[in-house]
This record gives C-alpha cells, structure tokens and sequence, in this order.
C-alpha cells in the first residue's frame, strides 16, 4: 500500500495522497496510508460505493483538487487512492486509472495470501494441540499392552500375545503419525529447531541401517554399503540426519521385493556430499514421482497400498534435507525400482557446530 501511494502521488505529481480500505466482513471504510481530509464527502463517497470509477474535482482558493480512483475486483470496489495537488492533467488520471487496476489485483492477492497463512496457522495450532493430547492416552495403551503381553497380570496365552503384538504394532504406528504431524507443524510454523553437530556421515548411516536390519533380513534382502574412506566430516543436525536416513531406507525396505537389493552409498562433490539409497522395488510412474513429495499423497498400485502408512515420510524428509540446506531428488521407473539422492553441504553457512560435538 506504501508503495502504491508513493507511486500514486509520484506518477500524478501530486503534493499529498491516501488509501482507503474496505473490511470485506464489515463493509467499513478506512483509511490504510496517508492522511485524507475526510471520507464521509460525496466525491469520495461516489468513488467508494462504485458509483463513479473515477473523480477529478477542481480545486479552489481553499482547497487543493482531488483525483480518486476506485479499485475494483468483481462486481465490488475493495480500496480507493486519492491524490491531492493545485490540478491534475488528462495524463495524471489516466495513469491513476491504470494504477488503480493493478493496486486492485495485488490487495486481493494479498488479502488471499493473509487468509491462507491465518488458515495454516489455525491448521498448525490444531495439530500441535491435538499431537500432545494423543501422545498420553498412546504412552498409556503401550504401557499397559506391554505389562499385560509380559505377564504382570497372569498368564498370557500365544493368541492373546498375538493381539496384543498387534496393539503395540499400531501404537507404534500412531506415534509415528503424531510424530510427522508435529515435524510439519513446526516445520512450516518456524518452529523446528536444529542443533548443528560435527559428525561422521558414515557412522551415521551404518545407525540407520542396524536399526533396519531386523526388517531387512525378514524380507531377504541384500543391503550394501558405500561410503568411500576419506569423507571429510560434515556439520548438521545428528538426529534429523538419522531421521532422513531412516525414513528414505524404511522406504526403500516397505517396497522392494523379498530378495531385492538396496544400496546406500555417498560421495563428496565440491562442498557437498550426496547420499543415495537406490532399490530394485516397484519403481514409480513420471506422474507418481511428480506427486511423490505432496502431503498425504500414496500411489493407487496395490503394492503400495498393501503397506502401511500415511503419505507424509517423504513430505517431512524433503522439507528436513532443505532445512539442513540440501536438496532431496528421485528417479525411478516402473518395475525396475527408485534412487533417491539428497544432497548436504559440509558446512551449512547458517548452521554452526556446537564445540567438541561429534
């Protein structure tokens, strides 16, 4: 608004402007820059209640003269500019006309713009609540399933520990959708934090790897390692690196036939580092890949559906790797499987390792 008054009273050579408002919810007026003398006169009435688009009122000895000019979208004026000046010429309402036009679809936008960051920070004050809230009534099912599966009540019978195995599954499953939802609460909210630390890529990925290990040799599948002697350390976040490492190997895991073959390997290039994970899975179609980092996006091949999960693992991953200042990136074709590669830089210029971390 600032700026269309400085180029309104500039391109009319004007002394002295304002702009005025419309609330959308009221339908009052007020005004939003400069210092109108009123806005309860009938010129400017005319302008603000659409009735004229335009008005060039003469000036006299005690008054300057006015040119207003309506901004309209639709069939609704939403703002108004007015300049003051001893006299406007043809040119200046012409170009006052033509400003008017354009200021109309940048308010809007940005009224649009307003409402969609108020609509996501209601969405991500929801989710924060509700993800603390689930997480005592879960803390408090998976304590209990587990006293009862281990006896501290009596005996258990093979079916019954069973049940309670898939009780403690899907507990296990709800945490981690509460715990996704909270990551991109914060993420898109501002409010993730990240503590840099000097750390040995290597070291970390072969973490993420025994972790799946049990997942791994359930499905029969070969797992190999390479990450070449010599990788100089990198400075970033241990555990959001454990995070992506882990939720990009699960993947890889979920959707690779029993005796496939994964391989995570690294590689320095310049400044960076580049990870990849590369499967011999189900591989994705070019409009899957394209949809693949959306929230709550899972493809229609019944090989992914028999999986479980909620399609947000990749959305979460791809905003932590841009987090640590990297970049997250696929290829992958149909029935021949998918590498995924996410890049690192040594030393993020915003990150800073913490002393004698590592």
């Amino acid at each position: 608004l600032a700026l269309t008054l400085d180029w309104a009273v500039r391109g009319t050579q004007a002394q002295r402007g304002w702009i005025a408002i419309c609330d959308p919810d009221t339908d009052r007026w007020s005004v939003a820059a400069g210092t109108p003398n009123t806005l309860d006169d009938a010129p400017v009435l005319r302008v603000l209640h659409g009735e004229q688009p335009l008005v060039n009122q003469a000036g006299s000895q005690d008054a300057p003269a006015r040119l207003m000019a309506g901004m309209r979208r639709g069939d609704r004026v939403i703002a108004a500019v007015g300049v003051e000046a001893p006299a406007f010429s043809p040119e200046a309402e012409v170009f006052l006309r033509r400003l008017a036009e354009h200021a109309a679809a940048a308010i809007e936008n940005t009224r649009l713009y307003q409402a969609v960051r108020q609509a996501n920070l209601a969405k991500s004050q929801f989710i924060t609540v509700v993800s603390h809230e689930l997480k005592t009534p879960m803390t408090s099912i998976r304590g209990y399933a587990d006293l009862v599966r281990q006896g501290a009540v009596g005996p258990v019978t093979p079916q019954q520990t069973e049940f309670l195995d898939i009780v403690l599954d899907n507990v296990d499953r709800m945490a981690g959708l509460v715990s996704d939802l909270t990551d991109i609460s914060r993420i898109e909210t501002g409010r993730l934090k990240i503590n840099p630390a000097r750390l040995d890529l290597a070291a970390y990925a072969g973490e993420a790897v025994t972790g799946l290990r049990p997942q791994v040799d359930a499905r029969r599948l070969q797992l190999v390692s390479d990450f070449p002697p010599g990788l100089p350390p990198i400075v970033t976040d241990p555990s959001r690196l454990l995070q992506i490492l882990t939720n990009l190997l699960s993947n890889a895991v979920k959707y690779t036939p029993e005796g496939g073959r994964i391989r995570v390997s690294s590689r320095q290039h310049g400044d960076t580092i580049r990870v990849s994970i590369e499967d011999t899975g189900i591989g994705m179609t070019a409009d899957e890949q394209a949809r693949l980092f959306t929230q709550f996006f899972r493809s229609d091949n019944p090989a992914v559906r028999e999986q479980p999960g909620w399609g947000l693992g990749l959305s979460v991953t791809r905003s932590l790797v841009e987090l640590l200042g990297g970049k997250l990136a696929v290829q992958s074709e149909p029935g021949v499987g998918s590498t995924f590669s996410f890049t690192l830089p040594l030393t993020p210029p915003a990150l800073k390792a913490e002393p004698g971390a590592g």
